[in-house]
């Protein structure tokens, strides 16, 4: 945990604190998954938790007396209670009564990703101090989302495996096309997968022909679908090398197995290309004026390309989303369809910009990566197709 680092966000943000909590139980993840991230907790703990981190000086560390042995490590002042008084007891003596608190809460639930504190808790913690608790949702977006100089080479050198999976994948489907499956192209992509050395948690995204109307299509092991000749195909693939803190890469591409696209989708596919590249455009225009947007704005402007194409129904989720070391991360997403997300774009971070439509009959998405550099530069990472890709 950079405790300083936290402390110039708190400043910057104009926060007191920032009250960390977890209750994890027997659970591996528990509520409050970025907890164990931020404050560095590997093992199991089953008894609730707090960490408080104030402007200046060290963090305070409050959990359960059978717990002691996962804290000894850390530097701070600790506060060990035992029964619930305890508990009750320790924290209306650790709390600050004045000033903004900062927690994983969402107001109105606009982020529901970083509403990680029970109700219970936040009722408790009401009544035990006269602060104000707010939403720590810029200070998180902010603390977990910078790349830095070596984040950003991690992002580049899987963006480079991706690229190479891509090629390699397209010089299969040439020699196999009309001879394998969905879930056969699948598997082929998490072997190269293994053999670039990329962490990816999940498994690619492959879907031809209507199956592409489905954003989140996975083949079935009991219904594979043989991949033909004269449909769409969309691949959405991502990873992140084995380094120590490295960055995802996310792309999604879209193939035509044939010569000639038809004319409906090559006609949603330059609205699909024109909202994509117009969310990219506002973010830099608005960098250029001196301005930095939030992930809504960004959202809006995308949408509103497509609903002026009349496709406003079947674009049916967000634009983007904020990539880290997690493949989603903590970050502002650019959305303002699913959720809320009023967060203004974190500089020295990167994001996800891709818009989809999704009919009945066939799916478009086109994903491309950016990169916000300190000094508000945006470099686009990933290749931005011009064009459906031709398989023949």
């Amino acid at each position: 945990m950079n405790t300083k680092k936290i402390q110039n966000l708190l400043n910057a943000l104009h926060l007191d604190a920032w009250l960390i909590y977890q209750n994890q139980g027997t659970y591996e993840i528990g509520l409050n998954t970025l907890a164990n991230d931020v404050c560095g907790i590997k093992d199991l703990v089953t008894r609730p938790w707090f960490c408080q981190i104030k402007r200046s000086g060290p963090p305070t560390w409050i959990y359960q007396s059978m717990e002691q042995d996962k804290f000894v490590h850390f530097l701070g002042k600790k506060l060990v209670y035992g029964s619930r008084d305890d508990l009750v007891r320790v924290l209306k003596q650790a709390l600050p009564q004045s000033g903004r608190i900062a927690m994983e809460i969402s107001s109105d639930a606009n982020i529901p990703a970083l509403s990680r504190v029970d109700y219970g808790t936040i009722t408790l913690l009401k009544k035990l101090t006269r602060a104000t608790i707010v939403s720590s949702q810029n200070l998180v977006g902010t603390y977990l989302s910078i790349w830095g100089k070596s984040g950003y080479q991690s992002h580049l050198k899987a963006r480079n495996k991706l690229i190479k999976i891509l090629n390699l994948t397209t010089a299969y489907l040439k020699h196999n096309l009309g001879k394998v499956t969905d879930l056969q192209l699948q598997k082929h992509i998490e072997e190269l997968y293994v053999k670039q050395s990329l962490i990816t948690l999940y498994h690619p995204v492959v879907a031809s022909g209507k199956n592409t109307g489905n954003p989140h299509y996975f083949p079935s092991a009991s219904k594979p679908v043989p991949i033909q000749k004269n449909e769409l195909l969309l691949i959405d693939i991502w990873g992140k090398t084995k380094d120590h803190n490295s960055i995802f890469a996310d792309v999604t591409t879209m193939f035509y197995t044939g010569r000639h696209v038809p004319d409906q989708i090559q006609s949603s596919w330059k609205t699909l290309k024109l909202a994509r590249d117009t969310a990219l455009n506002s973010i830099i225009k608005s960098l250029k004026a001196g301005h930095i947007p939030t992930g809504s704005n960004i959202d809006d402007a995308a949408r509103a390309v497509v609903s002026k194409a009349g496709l406003k129904n079947y674009f049916v989720h967000r634009t983007g989303h904020n990539i880290s070391t997690e493949l989603h991360g903590f970050g502002p997403n650019l959305d303002n369809y699913e959720t809320k997300d009023t967060r203004q774009l974190v500089l020295d971070s990167g994001y996800s910009i891709e818009p989809g439509i999704y009919t009945p009959y066939y799916g478009l998405r086109s994903e491309i990566n950016i990169y916000i550099s300190p000094d508000k530069k945006v470099i686009v990472t990933t290749p931005q197709p011009t064009e459906i890709q031709k398989i023949i």
